[in-house]
């Protein structure tokens, strides 16, 4: 009796606990995470290279950043059986969120039979896990609508669940004439920029980073001589319309504050693609590290490292 009663109170300081919001050094991966899973989601195939760096990242210690890389492992061309074998292994140390996208990587990996892959994820969403039960259950929808929906009503009405707004946002997708609350205040920093991360990643239908030169438009990397960097964009069809944001960075560049932000500026409102360009300083653009940063609406949508080379 003693041990039901441990146990019960762990599930449930678990379930009240929120995700720590993501440290400083897992954000610096971010970029190169995005970049990833745009890839994917315009169903273009991961290099070796790129595979190997989403396995090692299974070893994060950033929730976030360890459910990323399951949920890109699962959805990419990576080799399964190893793949498979690395998630079993990081299992159980993973909690909350990473516990989440791990547990549904394993499941999309090991399942390709429709209906055995509803059952897995059916028994899945039982867990105590609330992420794992709006996530399971968002899988679900391509399958099995109605049982999404009975798992993700559960978690919506559910005043304690911290997955509760999303699983809101999940049944406006199996009924969008379906009326639903507002978003509750909740703070788990963590688990909704993981969901913004992945929602915007699609924001943008296309960009391109491109330098130009008296030769012409030429992609990175760059020189300092380079007389101006353009980025073009164009939005989804389901984007937003609100106005975006550019951000250039000096990520690590010599004399530098590191991080440093040279320029900004913001499209028109109601504009749906579109170039920003930064001019090259009278001087050359110093050599290092730099990235773009695109944001709506106050959040982060898009990001991309490059780098200025010496001539």
């Amino acid at each position: 009796m003693g041990r039901l009663i441990f146990t019960l109170s762990v599930l449930f300081l678990v379930r009240l606990l929120p995700a720590r919001p993501i440290d400083s050094k897992a954000a610096e991966d971010l970029p190169a995470l995005q970049e990833i899973i745009v890839q994917i989601q315009a169903n273009r195939s991961l290099s070796p290279a790129q595979i190997a760096d989403l396995t090692t990242k299974l070893q994060a210690d950033e929730p976030v950043i360890v459910a990323l890389a399951a949920w890109a492992l699962s959805h990419a061309n990576a080799p399964r059986d190893q793949t498979v074998q690395q998630l079993e292994k990081i299992e159980p140390s993973t909690y909350g969120v990473s516990a989440a996208f791990v547990k549904i990587a394993r499941v999309l990996l090991t399942e390709k039979n429709p209906a055995r892959l509803a059952a897995r994820l059916k028994e899945l969403s039982t867990n105590e896990n609330p992420y794992l039960q709006v996530e399971t259950a968002k899988e679900l929808i391509k399958t099995d609508s109605g049982a999404a929906k009975a798992i993700l009503e559960k978690v919506a009405s559910d005043s304690a669940n911290p997955a509760r707004n999303e699983a809101r946002r999940a049944l406006k997708t199996i009924d969008p004439a379906r009326q639903v609350p507002p978003p509750d205040p909740i703070e788990d920093d963590a688990y909704e920029a993981l969901l913004t991360f992945l929602e915007a990643s699609s924001s943008l239908i296309t960009h391109a980073l491109l330098g130009e030169m008296p030769q012409g438009s030429l992609p990175p990397l760059f020189r300092p001589a380079t007389a101006r960097l353009r980025f073009t964009w164009a939005l989804a069809p389901e984007a937003s319309s609100e106005p975006i944001e550019i951000r250039w960075i000096a990520g690590d560049v010599a004399g530098v504050e590191k991080n440093h932000l040279i320029a900004s500026s913001k499209s028109e409102p109601d504009k749906r693609e579109g170039e920003f360009s930064l001019t090259k300083p009278t001087a050359g653009f110093p050599p290092g590290q730099y990235r773009v940063e695109i944001w709506q609406v106050g959040k982060m949508i898009y990001s991309e490292k490059f780098e200025i080379k010496s001539e």
